[in-house]
């Protein structure tokens, strides 16, 4: 036995409508995708179009948990347009440290998005550029040359230990044609 899912009783133009009305709520849009399969592109436009990975919101773990999500469902990537990553510090006891600056999954994430549009990369506090890792660093550099990308934002981060990093993060925003 076969299943066939009937047509859409309602004009395309339409469903993009109600669905357009769902946008900011997430819990309708993943029913709406279980509504019909024809609805499952636009509900995902809707549910990925902007990732925020804040380190009070256990970050790290998000930030795994979406890679992993990339890693099993590639064609995900193409809905994510906006990613907003803040860097924060993480005290537990005597040691400190930053949540994303030796994060594994952040630098492999940010090479599985294709078409950001907007790439926001925000410290918590003035934090110093050479707290990341080399591997971040490089895939923050990857993400600002985007051809789609319009939008870098660098916010709270120091270079004065590092002034060559900013000349390449600002070759990369020349070469991007951004501002």
């Amino acid at each position: 036995m076969s299943f066939e899912e009937p047509r859409n009783a309602l004009p395309w133009e339409l469903v993009e409508l109600i669905i357009g009305f769902l946008r900011s709520d997430p819990k309708s849009l993943r029913q709406a995708c279980l509504a019909s399969r024809t609805w499952v592109p636009i509900c995902r436009a809707h549910l990925f179009r902007r990732i925020v990975l804040h380190w009070c919101d256990d970050g790290t773990r998000r930030s795994n948990s979406l890679l992993n999500l990339l890693t099993h469902t590639p064609s995900i990537a193409n809905y994510i347009r906006e990613l907003s990553v803040h860097e924060g510090l993480i005290s537990n006891g005597s040691h400190t440290t930053y949540c994303f600056a030796r994060s594994s999954s952040l630098p492999k994430l940010l090479y599985l998005l294709p078409h950001l549009r907007l790439f926001e990369f925000r410290a918590s506090t003035l934090t110093h550029w050479c707290e990341l890792s080399g591997e971040l660093m490089d895939a923050v550099l990857y993400a600002a040359t985007c051809p789609g990308l319009i939008e870098l934002a660098l916010g709270s981060w120091n270079f004065s230990f590092q002034p060559q990093a900013l000349d390449a993060v600002l070759a990369a925003a020349a070469q991007s044609g951004y501002r």
